[in-house]
């Protein structure tokens, strides 16, 4: 694999989770906006079930942020329910193409009326929300999965993610306690 492909998801931020996430800092980086990813990322795959910790950093964040959920989740309605219960408007796949395809994330920073250089996005997978993000310009933000249980086609997205943390371990670019 190239360097060049793997510049390509190199995210600008690693966190260990969503509620690591340092919301003063991405005001001061002009952030307007945040898309969160869903699967493994806010809930864990398959699940609607949300952490306390992350529910309220989410509500600290609507405070100060317009926030949306961008999904290739094929669940269109457990989609829709947890954008309800956090009171967010929610992209799904159908019809817009899958992340990293532009479709998902441009029509949320559509909904939200965000250019893509306002908004972060933060995502679980390398391959689908971070190359997604950068593509279009986004400030992008890498957590760790919240579980190992998820889709087969993911499990094969891990494998390339693993060249791609192996390169930039060798290349310095990784935090020093990051692991998968």
């Amino acid at each position: 694999m190239s360097v060049a492909l793997f510049d390509g998801v190199l995210p600008d931020v690693f966190a260990r989770c969503v509620e690591d996430i340092d919301l003063d800092r991405l005001a001061s980086r002009g952030i307007e906006a945040i898309l969160l990813d869903l699967d493994n990322t806010v809930c864990e795959w398959r699940s609607e079930v949300i952490s306390p910790h992350c529910e309220e950093w989410i509500c600290r964040a609507k405070q100060r942020f317009g926030v949306a959920i961008v999904s290739n989740s094929i669940k269109p309605r457990r989609l829709r329910r947890v954008g309800e219960r956090l009171g967010i408007p929610t992209v799904g796949r159908w019809g817009l193409g899958r992340k990293p395809l532009p479709g998902g994330i441009l029509a949320a920073l559509r909904e939200l009326d965000v250019p893509p250089a306002a908004a972060a996005i933060v995502g679980d997978q390398l391959f689908a929300d971070i190359l997604g993000g950068n593509r279009l310009g986004l400030f992008t933000i890498w957590v760790k999965p919240l579980r190992p249980r998820e889709f087969a086609g993911t499990k094969f997205a891990r494998m390339l993610e693993a060249l791609a943390v192996a390169q930039f371990r060798r290349r310095g670019l990784l935090p020093e306690d990051w692991s998968r």
